[in-house]
């Protein structure tokens, strides 16, 4: 009777120790679970952090590039307009004879590129004048380049310096407006100025 008591002791202590020991690895297991799980979330909330910092980072920076890139074509167009005006008004006051000379070169240039014997010119009230008063001094000059050229109409409704040359009866034309000749270098124009502003004009 003592011998199955003491063998129902051990095999009862073994059966406990075995639950015991299963639970330790149970418990050991979830720990580790837990704690992968734990590093899991603390990651994941770390990417969406850097996530979402990286994202509001990125929409400041753009937003302060469209700012600087408005800002900078607000000051081009600003600056375009001021320095067209200054050169209007410093062609205004130009001295008839220099500003004759001035159209001659226009008109020619016009006249050469498009290949005409006649032309029609379109310039503004002031320069019709000046050119009507010195109509075959303009032709001469113009034959000096273009042999077989014989006259050119003048129109007086351009409302811009420079001139607009072009054919009898329409179709192609070559605009030499000081408007159109600013737009063709204002890149140019633009980039000595600015690096002026900027203090590196060496």
């Amino acid at each position: 009777m003592k011998d199955i008591k003491e063998k129902l002791k051990e095999r009862t202590q073994s059966t406990i120790d075995k639950i015991i020991l299963r639970a330790e690895k149970i418990k050991e297991r979830e720990i580790l679970l837990a704690r992968k799980k734990y590093d899991e979330i603390v990651s994941d909330g770390k990417k969406k952090t850097d996530d979402a910092i990286k994202a509001k980072r990125d929409s400041l920076e753009a937003q302060v590039r469209l700012e600087c890139r408005l800002k900078e074509e607000k000051f081009k167009d600003e600056l375009c307009r001021q320095l067209l005006s200054e050169a209007k008004e410093a062609v205004s006051n130009i001295d008839d004879m220099i500003l004759l000379d001035a159209y001659k070169r226009l008109i020619r240039e016009g006249v050469v590129n498009l290949g005409l014997r006649e032309a029609c010119v379109k310039v503004n009230k002031k320069a019709s004048t000046l050119l009507k008063d010195n109509y075959q001094q303009v032709v001469n000059f113009i034959k000096e380049k273009v042999e077989g050229f014989s006259s050119f109409k003048i129109d007086d409704s351009l409302d811009s310096y420079g001139i607009i040359v072009g054919r009898y009866g329409g179709g192609e034309f070559f605009n030499n407006t000081f408007e159109r000749r600013f737009e063709r270098f204002e890149g140019e124009f633009m980039e000595i100025i600015l690096r002026r502003v900027e203090g590196d004009d060496e």
